[in-house]
């Protein structure tokens, strides 16, 4: 079973139903679907071999989430970038992990060229949104690619992500983490945030997809659920998102916690339709004001 499965899953439960939401954009599962197998196919037709590293630097953005299902769909390994990192950060992990393709944004293009220059295993450029010196243009790349699944089929024991550890003792180490094992924590996830039958998941990604929030997702898209994007983890656009799109679960790490209970107002707004909050990356310290 590949990890693409349960994105695949929500397409059959939810064809014409809302995938993921962006500002005033939307995107079906059947859309979203179709740009992640093109993205497949184009990276086999670059004739990688299985388990190539590529990662995606990009803000948060449904379609940067869909060039990481795309690269699992072709057999890649997938090795998170954190967008908010230094460039010295960045340049740790994809020549550290040897990272072959990089996705990666319009804003981000000088310090792609710079991470070129530096990371003499970097072969093929993808520039999601525009047009940047040296690298393809993701719409154009794709385009004449078809719209079905490529016929690469992922083994379970296959590498599907290298995770970068937090490197509080040093450089980042990475942790090589298979379709089985990843697959697994979308199933406890599953488990543990139990919905009935027909009931209306929307899950909230606050914090980087292409770095955590987007596998964190994929629990939600297997049941048919939608995504809500936000661009940053503003409290202000995070306590509106909740009531507007009636969100039901949502990960945040502490730091954006902290900011969001000392939003001011925040114990008048309404979070009825919340199920299930998540948190991780580091402890949580709890005060003991009464807002908390």
């Amino acid at each position: 079973m590949a990890i693409t499965d349960f994105f695949d899953r929500g397409v059959l439960l939810n064809r014409n139903g809302c995938a993921f939401v962006l500002d005033e954009l939307r995107w079906s599962y059947a859309e979203a679907h179709e740009i992640t197998c093109k993205i497949g196919h184009a990276l086999l037709g670059l004739g990688l071999p299985k388990e190539t590293k590529a990662a995606v630097l990009s803000a948060n953005h449904p379609l940067s989430w869909m060039c990481v299902l795309g690269l699992w769909r072709a057999g890649c390994t997938w090795v998170p970038v954190n967008p908010r990192s230094s460039l010295e950060e960045q340049e740790q992990l994809l020549d550290g992990f040897d990272v072959e393709v990089l996705f990666f944004q319009s804003y981000f293009s000088q310090s792609v060229e710079q991470l070129r220059a530096k990371c003499p295993k970097l072969k093929h450029l993808i520039c999601i949104d525009g047009v940047a010196p040296g690298s393809s243009t993701l719409a154009s790349w794709i385009a004449d690619q078809p719209v079905d699944p490529p016929r690469h089929l992922c083994e379970p024991d296959d590498l599907a992500a290298i995770m970068p550890t937090g490197g509080t003792t040093g450089i980042p180490k990475g942790v090589m983490l298979t379709h089985r094992n990843l697959g697994v924590s979308i199933g406890y996830s599953i488990q543990s945030a139990h919905y009935a039958p027909q009931e209306n998941i929307v899950n909230l990604a606050a914090a980087p997809m292409t770095h955590s929030a987007g596998f964190l997702s994929l629990p939600a898209s297997a049941r048919g659920g939608t995504v809500v994007v936000l661009t940053k983890p503003d409290p202000g656009a995070l306590l509106n998102a909740i009531e507007a799109h009636g969100v039901t679960e949502f990960f945040l790490p502490p730091t954006v916690i902290y900011r969001l209970l000392e939003t001011p107002g925040i114990e008048r707004r309404n979070f009825s339709s919340m199920r299930y909050f998540m948190y991780g990356a580091a402890p949580c310290r709890w005060g003991n004001s009464s807002r908390h």
